[in-house]
C-alpha cells in the first residue's frame, strides 16, 4: 500500500499487487459448504457437502449470535430483572435467511435481531456442539 502524495491526512490507497495478494487463499480455509439449507418453525437443518446433517434450533442460533452487541451481552452478568418484550417472550422462529457471499448467511428472527453474521465455519462449528 502507498500514501497519495498531497494528501493532508494519510489515505491508504491498494494498487493491483495489493489486490492479488488478498485474493491468495488462507492456509486451513472453510472449504466445506451446505448442499441443502432447510428450515422448520424450530430449527435449520443444513446438509453439508460432506454428507453429515446438523440441525440448529432457531433459540441456539439466536443465544450464539455473533454481532457486536450480542458478544458484548454474553460477556456482561445477566441482570437481576429481565423485562421482556412481546416478541421476545412468543416462541422464536426464523423470518428470513440471506446469503452474504459465498461464506455466510444473516439471520433475521422474530424478536427482531438480525445483525449477526453466521459465517459456515461457525454454523459447522454449532453443529457439533
Amino acid at each position: 500500500m502507498r500514501v497519495p502524495s498531497g494528501a493532508s491526512r494519510a489515505v491508504p490507497t491498494m494498487d493491483a499487487a495489493d489486490l492479488k495478494a488478498d485474493r491468495q487463499p488462507l492456509e486451513g480455509a472453510f472449504d466445506l459448504t451446505p448442499r441443502t439449507l432447510k428450515g422448520d418453525a424450530s430449527a435449520l437443518s443444513i446438509e453439508w457437502s460432506d454428507g453429515r446433517v446438523d440441525r440448529l434450533r432457531w433459540a441456539d442460533l439466536r443465544k450464539q449470535c455473533p454481532c457486536a452487541t450480542c458478544r458484548v451481552r454474553r460477556a456482561e452478568p445477566p441482570p437481576l430483572f429481565n423485562i421482556l418484550k412481546p416478541e421476545e417472550a412468543a416462541p422464536l422462529r426464523a423470518t428470513g435467511m440471506l446469503p452474504i457471499g459465498n461464506y455466510a448467511y444473516q439471520i433475521d428472527f422474530s424478536d427482531g435481531h438480525k445483525t449477526g453474521i453466521y459465517s459456515l465455519e461457525l454454523l459447522r462449528h454449532l453443529g457439533q456442539a
